[in-house]
């Protein structure tokens, strides 16, 4: 009876718009090796594919289905990587285009693809648990001083996240996993683009 009692009230819940907490990360600055370290001049451009807005993500199966979650990345991702390219490149410029700074620079070009989020909210026996996945992945370019590019390749970053709960627990489901997937694109952006040695 409790079980049929708490679901029944599930049910006639009112649908509700969440904002989730996504959090920035220093996981990949410190990751970068003492010997990559240096002052040379760096523009860094962080280009975004698409919408700029706020994802809109909303449950799949047959709860809270009718509740919106409002997923915003481009600031934590974007500080995120700032962060990981200035521990490498004390003299970091950064610019929101792909065109070059006054004087000839090195150039990093991240391009952001959009990213993708799941949501869904498993019963259990007394409580919900909310399984959130999110992707987050970029192109990046290297181009050389003189212009010629010297790299081009793909970082990527994925997390997950299982919070107990009903729909308010999406929010932090969703929130967690996106974390965990910023953290990993930084990782994975020091281990292939400043660690690897491409920025020369």
């Amino acid at each position: 009876m409790r079980r049929f009692t708490l679901f029944a009230f599930l049910a006639v819940a009112p649908a509700c718009s969440f904002q989730v907490p996504v959090e920035a990360t220093t996981a990949g600055a410190v990751m970068v090796m003492p010997n990559r370290v240096s002052n040379m001049p760096i523009q860094l451009s962080l280009l975004v594919q698409g919408s700029t807005g706020t994802s809109i993500i909303r449950a799949t199966g047959i709860d809270c289905t009718e509740n919106v979650y409002q997923l915003s990345l481009n600031e934590s991702v974007h500080t995120s990587l700032r962060i990981s390219t200035s521990a490498a490149f004390p003299a970091m410029q950064v610019s929101q285009n792909a065109e070059t700074h006054s004087g000839q620079v090195r150039r990093i070009i991240i391009q952001f693809e959009r990213p993708t989020a799941r949501l869904s909210f498993l019963p259990g026996l007394w409580q919900y648990t909310a399984l959130a996945n999110v992707e987050v992945a970029a192109n990046v370019t290297v181009v050389a001083s003189s212009g010629q590019e010297m790299y081009r390749g793909f970082i990527i970053g994925t997390g997950s996240e299982e919070t107990p709960g009903y729909c308010p627990a999406g929010a932090q489901a969703l929130g967690a996993a996106a974390s965990n997937a910023i953290r990993r694109l930084a990782q994975d952006y020091v281990s292939k683009i400043i660690n690897s040695g491409v920025v020369q």
